[in-house]
C-alpha cells in the first residue's frame, strides 16, 4: 500500500465477532509466507488441492498486508455507500441485465430473493483498470489506493494461488497465470454492503443471497467480523465461515471448474442473516473476483497428467466452448432477474428465452415479406398508412416524452443535459469524439427524400414534394429535439446504455427509467412506427426501380415497369424484399459483416444525396436551365455548396471506427463495402447503359392544367397496340385518387414505348 500522506476517510466502527456457538466449516489454513520458496510452493500446492477437494474453500494468512492496512481498506470500502447519495449512485449504476457487467453500482431491490422479497444488497464494483469508468466524487481521491490494492490482490495473492493450482494439476506454474493477464479485461474488485429489514428476513427465511457458485476462476474475500457466509458441505448441510482477523477466504468458481476439467469444483455458498448478537449490523465485504480474460475458451487443460490419469475428456469442441465473456455475461444477466416456475416434480426452473440469430433473422424476413404483401395488394391503403404514421409518430413522441419525464425515478439537471461531457468511446481526442456525435443527428435526416421518390404519384408535385422534404426536416428537428431532451433528462446511466447488449440500446434507457411494463409500451410505440416506415420504405424503393427502368438506367426495364391489377410495380417490390432478406441472412453468418452492410447503407444514402448536389455546384447553369416554382434563387449555389461540404464531411465520419482500441470486432468495415460498390458498379453498369438513358424532357401536366381530370380519356396505347381502356394506368403511372391522374408526357419517338391519346375537356 502507498506510504505517502493519504486522503482522510471516515473511520469505520469495527463490529465485534459473534459469540454464538455456530456450526462452522473446518477449512484449511494456508500460510502464504511459504509461497516464496520452491519447497514451500510444493507443500502449499498439495494443501490447496486437498482443501478445494474437501470444501472448495480455504483461508490464507500471512499474505503481506498488516492489520492497520487491512483496517484502512475497509474504511475506504465504506465510502461508496455512506458518502455517496442515491441520486449520484444511479448515475454510476452497472448494466447487469443488458451488458452482463457488474461494473459500477448494483442498487438495492434489483434481485428477487423469495416470496416477493427483493434484495437489500448494494455493490460497488471497480474494474482492475480503474480509469475505465468514472467514479463518484467522494471515491475519486481514493482511486490510487484502490488501484494499489487491486494490484496487490492480483500480483501477490491471485497469481500465487494460480501457480499453486497449476502445480496441483502437474502443469507449468504459469499455465493459469497466462490466462489472467492483468492488462486484459476480466478481473474486478468489489465492495458489498448488506442491510436488511426484519420483515424481509421473515419472508425470505433469513436468506440474503441465494445459493450460487461464483462466475470466475478464484474469489478472494477479505474476512470481516459479521458472520453471514455459509457453504453447502458434502453432507448437504449449510455451515458457517468463521472470521479470522486479517485473513483471506478463498474459493474457486465456474471458470476454474471448466479449465481444470472439474478437478477444482466451485462450492455452492450463500449469504444469510447474521447470528442473533450481530443482527442489525451492516455487513461490509471486500472481494476480488478473478476471471480469465474475455477471449479465453473455457476448455479443460487436457495436457495435465492428473486429468489424463483420471480419464477426463473434453465435453465439447473448442468452437462450441463458451468464452469467458459469454459465460460471464450470461451468468450476470440471469442471476436474480429470471422468474421461476414450478415443475410437476416440485422443482423450480428458470423462465428464460434468448432468441438465436436464426430466429431474429426469421423475424426480419417476416417484416420484409409482410411489407412486400402490403405493397403488392394494398396500394390504395399505403397513403392512409403514411398519414397514420405521421400522426402516430407525433402522438407516440408525446406519449414517450410524458412517460419518461413523469416516471423516471431521477431527473437529471439542466447542467447535465446541456453541458456535461461523457466519453465512453476510448478515443482521447475530445474534438474527434464530439464529431462522432454528429452521426446520430445525421441518421435522423435520412429518409427525408422519400417524398421526392413518390412525387410522380402526387398532384402538384412541383410544389408539394419540396414542401414535404422541407417539412420532413423541420418536423424531424422539432420532434427529435423534444424527444432527445426527454431522454437526457431521464437517462439513469449513460454507461449502461452504452454497454447494453439489447438489440435496441434505447431499450436499456427505457428499462432503467420507467421499468419493465412501460418499457414494453415505449418499445411497442417505436416498433409500430418502424413497421409502417418499413412498408413505405418498400414503396419508395419499388418506385425507384420503376423510374430507373423507365429511364433505361436499369436492366430488364420492361419487367420493372409492369403493374399488377392493384397498380403496384410488383417486380420492384419483390426485388426489394429479396434484397432485404439476403441482407438479413448475413446476420446469421457474421454480426460484423451485417453491421458493415448497415453502415455502408447509411453512407450510400448520403452519397445518393451528394450526386445531384454535386451537379448543381459544378454545373449550375446547365443542370437545370429552367427553374421550377420552388427554388432558392441567388442563394441556391451557396446552399448547395454548403450541402456538398457537409455531405463529404459526414461520409468521411461514417467510415471511421467509433471506439478505441480498434480490433477485428469493432472495426468499421463500411469502407470495404462502399469501396466494392464504387469499383464494381461503374465497370458493370455504365458501359451497358450510358448510351440508352432517357434524355427526353419530361413535362409535368400539373403545370399546364390544375388537377387535370382524365375521366374523358378515350384511348390509351402502349407500344404498337392500341386499346380503349380509360381505367388503365396512363403511361404506366398509378392512379392517385379516383379519376385524378398525375401525367408525364413522354416523347413518342422514345423507342416507341409510350403513346398517349387524350380527349381534352373544353378550354384546354
Amino acid at each position: 500500500m502507498p506510504s505517502l500522506t493519504l486522503p482522510p476517510v471516515p473511520r469505520r466502527v469495527i463490529p465485534s465477532p459473534t459469540k454464538e456457538d455456530l456450526d462452522y466449516a473446518d477449512l484449511a489454513i494456508i500460510d502464504f509466507s511459504k509461497v516464496h520458496t520452491e519447497e514451500g510452493r510444493a507443500q502449499l500446492a498439495v494443501e490447496v488441492r486437498d482443501a478445494l477437494s474437501v470444501h472448495g474453500f480455504f483461508y490464507i494468512i500471512n499474505h503481506g498486508l498488516n492489520q492497520n492496512e487491512n483496517d484502512r481498506i475497509f474504511d475506504i470500502a465504506d465510502v461508496p455507500f455512506n458518502s455517496v447519495q442515491d441520486e449520484e449512485k444511479r448515475l454510476y449504476a452497472s448494466d447487469m441485465k443488458g451488458a452482463g457487467s457488474y461494473q459500477g453500482y448494483k442498487m438495492r431491490s434489483l434481485w428477487h430473493i423469495d416470496n416477493g422479497v427483493r434484495d437489500q444488497l448494494e455493490h460497488y464494483n471497480i474494474n482492475h483498470d480503474v480509469s475505465r469508468k468514472r467514479h463518484p466524487k467522494p471515491v475519486e481521491p481514493l482511486i490510487p489506493e484502490i488501484e494499489s490494492f487491486i494490484k496487490f490482490n492480483h500480483f501477490h495473492v491471485l497469481n500465487n494461488i494460480l501457480r499453486l493450482l497449476a502445480r496441483g494439476m502437474e502443469l507449468p506454474e504459469d499455465t493459469f497465470v497466462k490466462e489472467h493477464d492483468f492488462n486484459v479485461q476480466g478481473e474486478s474488485y468489489e465492495h458489498d454492503s448488506y442491510p436488511r429489514t426484519d420483515e424481509d428476513e421473515e419472508k425470505s427465511k433469513n436468506v440474503w443471497l441465494k445459493g450460487h457458485t461464483d462466475i470466475g476462476s478464484v474469489t478472494i474475500l477479505w474476512s470481516q467480523p459479521v458472520s453471514a457466509l455459509q457453504i453447502l458441505c458434502k453432507d448437504e448441510k449449510w455451515r458457517w465461515i468463521k472470521h479470522i482477523d486479517n485473513a483471506l477466504v478463498i474459493n474457486s468458481g465456474d471458470a476454474m471448474d471448466f479449465l481444470s476439467g472439474g478437478f477444482y469444483k466451485g462450492t455452492i455458498h450463500r449469504v444469510v442473516q447474521p447470528p442473533q448478537d450481530q443482527r442489525g449490523l451492516t455487513r461490509l465485504g471486500i472481494f476480488y473476483f478473478a476471471m480469465p480474460h474475455d477471449e479465453v475458451k473455457l476448455v479443460p487443460h487436457l495436457e495435465s497428467p492428473v486429468l489424463q490419469r483420471v480419464g477426463v475428456k473434453r465435453r465439447c469442441s473448442d468452437d462450441q466452448a463458451p468464452t469467458m465473456r459469454s459465460w460471464r455475461q450470461g451468468r450476470v444477466r440471469g442471476y436474480g432477474f429470471v422468474p421461476l416456475r414450478k415443475r410437476e416434480d416440485g422443482h423450480e426452473e428458470e423462465l428464460n428465452r434468448t432468441l438465436t440469430r436464426v430466429e431474429i433473422t426469421a423475424i426480419a424476413w417476416g417484416v420484409n415479406i409482410a411489407s412486400g404483401i402490403i405493397n403488392t395488394v394494398g396500394t390504395k391503403g399505403i397513403g392512409a398508412m403514411s398519414s397514420l404514421n405521421v400522426w402516430w409518430t407525433l402522438g407516440g413522441t408525446f406519449v414517450l416524452v410524458i412517460t419518461l419525464l413523469v416516471k423516471a425515478p431521477m431527473k437529471n439537471t439542466a447542467d447535465f443535459v446541456f453541458t456535461d461531457y461523457q466519453n465512453f468511446t476510448g478515443w482521447s481526442n475530445r474534438g474527434f469524439v464530439v464529431l462522432l456525435g454528429f452521426l446520430q443527428a445525421v441518421y435522423s435526416l435520412e429518409g427525408c427524400e422519400t417524398a421526392a421518390q413518390v412525387a410522380e404519384e402526387a398532384q402538384r408535385a412541383e410544389i408539394l414534394a419540396p414542401l414535404a422534404v422541407v417539412g420532413s426536416v423541420v418536423g424531424s428537428w422539432l420532434i427529435g429535439l423534444a424527444y432527445m431532451l426527454a431522454l437526457l433528462f431521464s437517462v439513469q446511466s449513460i454507461a449502461r446504455v452504452q454497454e447494453t447488449t439489447y438489440a435496441l440500446p434505447i431499450t436499456q434507457l427505457f428499462y432503467d427509467a420507467v421499468g419493465q411494463r412501460l418499457t414494453l409500451m415505449c418499445v411497442s410505440v417505436i416498433a409500430i412506427a418502424q413497421f409502417m416506415a418499413a412498408v413505405t420504405g418498400f414503396t419508395a424503393s419499388s418506385r425507384l426501380f420503376y423510374a430507373l427502368g423507365r429511364d433505361n438506367a436499369f436492366p430488364m426495364k420492361e419487367r420493372f415497369m409492369r403493374l399488377n391489377r392493384f397498380q403496384a410495380p410488383y417486380w420492384g417490390v419483390w426485388l426489394s424484399v429479396l434484397v432485404g432478406c439476403v441482407i438479413s441472412c448475413a446476420y446469421i453468418g457474421s454480426v460484423v459483416a451485417f453491421n458493415a452492410i448497415l453502415s455502408s447503407a447509411a453512407i450510400a444514402v448520403m452519397l445518393s444525396y451528394l450526386q445531384p448536389i454535386l451537379i448543381r455546384v459544378f454545373w449550375p447553369s446547365t443542370s437545370l436551365p429552367e427553374l421550377g416554382p420552388f427554388h432558392l434563387g441567388r442563394w441556391s449555389w451557396a446552399v448547395n455548396f454548403a450541402s456538398f461540404l457537409f455531405s463529404v464531411f459526414i461520409c468521411v465520419l461514417f467510415i471511421l471506427p467509433t471506439s478505441y482500441p480498434v480490433n477485428a470486432l469493432n472495426m468499421n468495415y463500411a469502407i470495404v463495402a462502399i469501396g466494392g460498390v464504387i469499383i464494381l458498379f461503374p465497370s458493370r453498369h455504365l458501359p451497358s447503359t450510358s448510351n440508352k438513358w432517357n434524355q427526353e424532357k419530361l413535362i409535368d401536366l400539373d403545370l399546364l392544367c390544375e388537377a387535370y381530370d382524365v375521366s374523358n380519356t378515350v384511348g390509351f396505347a402502349t407500344g404498337p397496340e392500341y386499346s380503349s381502356r380509360p381505367d388503365c394506368a396512363l403511361t404506366g403511372m398509378e392512379r392517385v385518387e379516383q379519376q385524378r391522374w398525375h401525367l408525364q408526357s413522354e416523347s413518342a419517338d422514345l423507342m416507341g414505348d409510350h403513346i398517349v391519346l387524350l380527349q381534352a375537356p373544353d378550354g384546354l
